[in-house]
C-alpha cells in the first residue's frame, strides 16, 4: 500500500513508505454448547450449538474441549471432535461425550484456522454435574 499526499504551503508533498501485505480472514460465529445441567456418571449425552456460517456437513470443524473442577480450579481433560449437520441457513454441531468421574465440568468450543477462516473460540458452558 503507498499513500500521497498533496503539497500545503506548511509542508511539501510526501510520499509514504511501503507497508507490509496483510490478509483479512473472516471469523465464524461460535455459539457456546449446550449441555444438560446433570448428568448420571457412565452415561452418553450431547454437547451442541450452533455455527455460522454453513459448513460441510459431516465435516469436523469444531472440538470441544471438557474441563474439570477439581482443587479450586477448572482443569483440561479431554478433546472431543464435534459433527457438522446442515440446521438452517448455517450449522450445527454435536459432540458425543461419556464421563465416569463425578464432579463439576465446563466445556468450550474451538475453531482452528484455515486459509479462508480464521480460529475462534466460544464462551463457556453452563457448569454441568456429573452424579
Amino acid at each position: 500500500v503507498k499513500a500521497y499526499t498533496t503539497e500545503t504551503p506548511d509542508w511539501g508533498a510526501a510520499v509514504s513508505r511501503y507497508s507490509k501485505m496483510f490478509t483479512v480472514k473472516r471469523v465464524a460465529a461460535l455459539y457456546r454448547p449446550r449441555v444438560p445441567t446433570s448428568v448420571r456418571a457412565g452415561t452418553t449425552f450431547s454437547a451442541w450449538s450452533y455455527l455460522k456460517p454453513r459448513f460441510p456437513a459431516g465435516a469436523k470443524t469444531v472440538k470441544v474441549k471438557l474441563y474439570r473442577y477439581r482443587n479450586g480450579w477448572w482443569r483440561y481433560v479431554r478433546t472431543y471432535p464435534a459433527v457438522n449437520s446442515n440446521y438452517s441457513s448455517y450449522s450445527k454441531y454435536k459432540a458425543r461425550i461419556r464421563l465416569t468421574a463425578k464432579a463439576e465440568y465446563l466445556l468450550k468450543a474451538y475453531t482452528s484456522t484455515t486459509k479462508t477462516w480464521d480460529g475462534t473460540s466460544s464462551a463457556w458452558s453452563k457448569v454441568m454435574t456429573v452424579r
